[in-house]
């Protein structure tokens, strides 16, 4: 069997089977955001075989931020409570995942700042390994970089201040 695919909208961008049976296809986004449908159609036709057309949303990318659920971190000399968790979500996109960096060099390592990310909940958990820690970073200040995973020109920084 093979399949031929389909975008049901004229303006709705490409669609080319990137499989010699037509079982995987690519996509190319029109440069307008709308919602348009694609269709698998079998060598058997319409009338043996008829999928749902899948549902594609294209979004402006300018459009997508990155929401925290902080706007900064102070970390503390001699603080014995729980360490920061960030929480993150890149929208109004399906895929709403993001990765975690810190800015600056020569904060990351063993003993100093480790972020512990969860990607199924898109938290981080900021650890440190205490003061001795602390008073080895190369500064006061620096940045976790919240970067979206669908929209990499995209990302939100958070200041973390060293008291």
């Amino acid at each position: 069997m093979s399949t031929a695919w389909a975008v049901v909208e004229a303006s709705g961008g490409t669609v080319i089977a990137t499989s010699t049976n037509g079982q995987f296809a690519h996509y190319t986004a029109p440069m307008t955001t709308g919602t348009f449908h694609l269709q698998a159609i079998s060598n058997f036709g319409m009338a043996r075989y008829l999928p749902q057309p899948g549902t594609i949303h294209v979004i402006d990318p300018s459009l997508v931020t990155i929401a925290t659920s902080t706007s900064q971190v102070t970390m503390v000399h001699n603080y014995s409570g729980p360490v920061p968790v960030i929480t993150a979500l890149a929208t109004p996109i399906t895929n709403a995942k993001v990765l975690w960096f810190i800015v600056e060099p020569g904060f990351t390592g063993p003993g100093l700042i480790n972020l512990i990310p969860d990607f199924t909940s898109n938290r981080c958990e900021v650890s440190y390994g205490g003061d001795a820690g602390l008073d080895r970073l190369p500064g006061k200040l620096f940045h976790i970089r919240i970067q979206s995973v669908e929209v990499p020109t995209v990302w939100a920084d958070i200041p973390v201040a060293v008291q």
